[in-house]
């Protein structure tokens, strides 16, 4: 019995363990990238002809104490190397060093190469060849700091290369994931139909078809590194080799429909010659279709197997906006022509999984490389969704019916069309109407109670977007999701991705840019419609002050409404930035209308130092609840420090000045001796919008000197 080390991609150890289980194997441990066990030589040799998951098989040789190179050295030279090699052989040597700071890999693979040509020179006065892109034998050397574990490598190259690729398309799956997700979707013969609607170049197919007709994926290679090794049983090695051979004739008499679709028709000729080389185009039948043009004709009107397939997820600049309705199609095809059939979709991207409007059963992790994704299947039969006939769906257009109306009247163009209404539906939808281009619909999802299943919850959010979609008429490309949870401080202007898509808008004659898909919020604040109203209503001729200023809204309205100066101040040069364009696009004057880079809190504190500071009639000052950047001096606690801040604030406003303090802490509560000092109003039930009407998502205040 020898003791196995069988690698493969991060993820899929524990579908390795059963098939190395049913290979014989015992023992067996899976790890995090692999799965340790013990076998016989036979089942080594099957594992070698027949594992679709693995990538190497590791004989275990030796291990050593190993602090030094030295220690690596002298372990290494110890071993009877005439056991596994020849010294006609070439051999190279790959090691991996962790949790070490003294050792390197590339010195360690030195030792041991000498180790051995020490070895052979010694006994038989004859050095072997090194050879590292193509060696007869290889072995791998793993340091941990601690101890040096010699093993031997029976598979040569990774056991994913199965031989048939001759040219990839982009970013191809690896062979041994494409397996491991049919193995994990229980794809077998008895399916018989196979539907991949973005085949690509076609690996998910072509492992299909190896696996249904119980062909052995090392009978596509070429050369295999055991049979240079020197305790190779080569009699024993050509019977396993024949017996996947009698199966394979078996299996080839089944009979298959495997179907791929590519739009592309250069990927559809390269995965031909894949499936030509692999030897499975008796079953596999290409056409050149967009998903979104597959037709039932086309598919023949499949009544059971499996749609599969690994759509683009969304990982480059701009990727995402476009790919809801690719997603979408793809949520269509499943539900209407293969509503029958069962479904797997590994994606990186769950958001882009609910434009599918299909609730998955199972969300099982697996890696694309280095990226994290899931594995989601759907079982069938699927119905049509149904969402428009949904409470929610109803809801949505009787909110409509309504927003519409008030908004056409009140000439607003940028509004709340829904919160959180019905509990089973926690989000919130926001429609923006941009100046060139249409409608544009935000949805924030509210984060999930603990006790919505995510099952649950994804199900509910396909059907706000498939009824949002439905009932808005607008297009995919114009729908943004966005889920929301608890935010702290600051964190609501993080970046969650890039796609640097702005649109334009207009609210009571201000042009300003918006961006949906970027960041938590658009850089807008609806809820604070009312108070940039009343600002332009009051600001011809005064001094304005916006702090915390984010992309400088309240202050484009203030010079649009006359005021003679401002200053607007942020630490953030992203908004910054964001608002001098709003600025150009209103074509507000730079040198009248300040922007300054700077911390807040350090910015009043340094103003309340001054003698006699500049005054300002209107200020405006909304931070966040709570912040811990570390581009701050301080911590703020806005329920602690409101005092202070409004304090310092009153020092810089005019004797008939007026500041406007507004906080979205639903637990704020305002300081009560604030009013012996002020004449505090508040303005809340003013401030907030008919649209925000139902919920106290801001409190808001106007603070005047005293006998103003």
């Amino acid at each position: 019995m020898y003791d196995l080390f069988v690698t493969c991609p991060k993820g899929i150890s524990h579908l390795l363990e059963a098939e190395l289980k049913q290979l014989g194997a015992k023992s067996t441990v899976s790890r995090v990238a692999g799965v340790a066990c013990r076998a016989s030589l036979e089942s080594a040799y099957q594992i070698c002809i027949w594992s679709r998951l693995a990538n190497r098989v590791l004989v275990n040789l030796a291990s050593w104490p190993a602090t030094t190179e030295s220690d690596i050295y002298a372990g290494a030279r110890e071993q009877n190397w005439s056991e596994h090699m020849q010294v006609s052989s070439s051999f190279a040597i790959q090691a991996t060093v962790t949790s070490s700071t003294t050792l390197h890999s590339h010195y360690a693979a030195l030792k041991v190469k000498d180790a051995i040509a020490d070895y052979f020179r010694d006994s038989c006065g004859e050095r072997p060849n090194v050879n590292v892109e193509t060696p007869d034998i290889r072995f791998h050397v793993h340091l941990n700091g601690k101890r040096a574990q010699l093993n031997l490598d029976l598979s040569g190259e990774s056991l994913h290369r199965r031989g048939y690729r001759q040219q990839a398309g982009e970013a191809p799956l690896k062979e041994n994931l494409a397996a491991a997700l049919l193995v994990q979707s229980g794809w077998s013969a008895e399916q018989r139909n196979l539907i991949d609607p973005m085949c690509g170049s076609a690996t998910l197919l072509i492992e299909a078809a190896l696996l249904a007709t119980d062909t052995a994926p090392g009978l596509l290679r070429r050369k295999v590194a055991l049979s240079q090794w020197a305790q190779n049983d080569l009699a024993l090695w050509n019977q396993c080799v024949q017996q996947a051979e009698q199966r394979q004739r078996a299996g080839m008499q089944c009979e298959l429909i495997l179907r791929g679709f590519d739009q592309n028709p250069d990927t559809i000729a390269a995965a031909r010659k894949n499936i030509q080389a692999a030897g499975m185009q008796r079953f596999i039948k290409l056409s050149c279709v967009a998903m979104e043009n597959i037709t039932p004709e086309q598919l023949e009107n499949p009544s059971q197997g499996l749609l599969i397939c690994n759509p683009p997820y969304g990982e480059r600049l701009g990727e995402v906006t476009a790919l809801r309705g690719l997603y979408a199609a793809l949520g269509k095809l499943m539900r209407g022509p293969c509503k029958a059939m069962h479904a797997s979709i590994l994606t990186a991207n769950e958001d882009l999984i609910a434009f599918t409007g299909c609730t998955s059963q199972t969300q099982t992790p697996f890696f694309n490389g280095a990226l994290e994704c899931h594995l989601y299947q759907f079982t069938a039969p699927r119905e049509n969704s149904g969402a428009s006939q949904s409470d929610f769906a109803n809801r949505l257009r009787k909110n409509l019916k309504h927003r519409q109306r008030w908004a056409k009247r009140q000439t607003i163009s940028c509004y709340r069309l829904y919160d959180a209404d019905l509990q089973e539906y926690a989000v919130a939808i926001d429609c923006y109407t941009a100046i060139d281009d249409g409608l544009y619909v935000h949805i924030q999802e509210y984060q999930a109670p603990k006790s919505v299943s995510p099952e649950q919850a994804l199900a509910r959010l396909q059907t706000v977007i498939l009824a949002t979609q439905a009932i808005l008429e607008v297009p995919f490309e114009h729908l943004y999701l966005k889920v929301r949870q608890k935010q702290k401080g600051r964190q609501q202007y993080q970046k969650q991705q890039s796609q640097h898509r702005f649109i334009k808008i207009n609210e009571d004659g201000a042009c300003l840019f918006v961006n949906l898909g970027d960041y938590l919020d658009t850089g807008l604040f609806l809820d604070h419609r009312n108070t940039r109203s009343w600002v332009a209503q009051q600001s011809k001729n005064k001094r304005f002050l916006n702090l915390f200023c984010y992309t400088a809204s309240a202050t484009v309205h203030a010079a649009l409404g006359g005021a003679r100066e401002s200053l607007s101040i942020d630490m953030s040069t992203t908004y910054l930035d964001w608002a001098r364009e709003n600025f150009r696009a209103n074509k507000l004057n730079l040198k009248k209308h300040e922007l300054l880079k700077a911390d807040c809190l350090t910015w009043l504190q340094q103003q309340s130092e001054v003698s006699n500071p500049d005054s300002y009639d209107i200020i405006f000052l909304d931070p966040p609840t709570f912040s811990n950047s570390k581009r701050m001096e301080e911590i703020l606690d806005i329920q602690r420090d409101h005092t202070r801040l409004i304090a310092q604030c009153m020092r810089l406003l005019s004797k008939q000045g007026v500041l406007i303090f507004s906080t979205n802490f639903r637990k704020f509560r305002l300081d009560a001796t604030l009013s012996s000092q002020y004449d505090v109003a508040d303005m809340t039930a003013k401030s907030l919008p008919e649209d925000f009407s139902r919920k106290k998502i801001h409190q808001c205040w106007h603070i005047r000197h005293l006998n103003a």
